[in-house]
């Protein structure tokens, strides 16, 4: 079963993220047939080194994308999601590291479970080092479960998804918002009598950043948009739509404290919390090292 892997990498990419994130796609148990990846805009020389190394060393693996300025991660998706060659799509960020087995595991659940058109999975969160776990971000298993949590929040975790290529074509693609674009398909995809799962197991290794009050309220913005997009598409209701924004805008503000516990309790699991998938994914990143 073929399968590409889709990546966009920003000018802003650190280099040795950028390799380790590639090596873990290329070093799987069951490797990609394709690895697309889109250069939002003008390289610096290091990350264009270390795109066109893996490309020599594997010249039939890979298709680059060219963009001579950044459009934005939802347009570079857009582009590369159309050139991609196969049916089944595997998403992948440039700073994630996944774990050896992810793709077998995802392309074993499709072929078992042809109704599916779209899989996720758990993810440990990290910071600096995949020794650093600061958290893990758990998701609803089944597509029910999934589509009322979506009402809430993003009821997948990105960088995990692989999904059928047609299932996405189907509901627009990725449209060319700069945030949360992969929520805003998500809710298109449902929108569009998709069905989805995510599986219990942490598949991927994901890079978190230490963000300022600035950073977060700048957000806000976009998840301001993504919100009365719900609306607006009858996905959400009125009062679903003030609950969603009054208690993003506090976690926001209250960037400390109040919102910092609010966070850590309802949006992430620390790693402390006895119930944590941290273990399981440490032991699948032991194999990759």
């Amino acid at each position: 079963m073929k399968f590409s892997v889709l990546m966009s990498v920003s000018p802003k990419e650190e280099p040795s993220n950028l390799k380790s994130s590639i090596s873990s796609v290329i070093n799987q148990i069951l490797p990609p047939s394709e690895i697309v990846i889109v250069k939002d805009g003008p390289l610096p020389q290091e990350l264009n080194n270390i795109v066109n190394d893996f490309n020599l060393r594997y010249p039939d693996l890979f298709k680059i994308i060219d963009f001579e300025e950044n459009k934005g991660l939802g347009t570079a998706l857009n582009i590369g999601l159309i050139s991609c060659s196969h049916k089944i799509i595997a998403r992948m960020d440039t700073d994630d590291i996944c774990v050896p087995d992810r793709f077998k595991i995802q392309i074993q659940f499709l072929k078992t479970n042809k109704h599916i058109d779209i899989v996720g999975s758990q993810i440990v969160e990290f910071y600096d080092s995949p020794d650093n776990i600061t958290g893990y971000r758990n998701v609803p298993l089944n597509d029910n479960d999934i589509k009322a949590f979506a009402k809430w929040r993003n009821p997948l975790n990105h960088m995990s998804v692989m999904f059928r290529k047609n299932a996405v074509l189907k509901a627009g693609n990725y449209s060319d918002m700069r945030h949360i674009q992969d929520y805003e398909l998500w809710i298109r995809m449902i929108k569009s009598g998709c069905r989805f799962a995510n599986l219990p197991l942490v598949l991927v290794f994901a890079r978190t950043i230490q963000s300022d009050k600035k950073y977060n309220l700048n957000y806000f913005k976009y998840e301001l948009i993504i919100q009365f997009k719900l609306y607006k598409l009858g996905f959400v209701n009125h009062f679903e739509l003030i609950r969603n924004i009054v208690l993003r805008l506090i976690l926001r503000l209250s960037q400390y404290n109040l919102g910092s516990i609010l966070y850590l309790k309802f949006l992430r699991s620390v790693k402390s919390n006895p119930k944590s998938k941290a273990t399981l994914a440490t032991k699948h990143y032991n194999v990759l090292k």
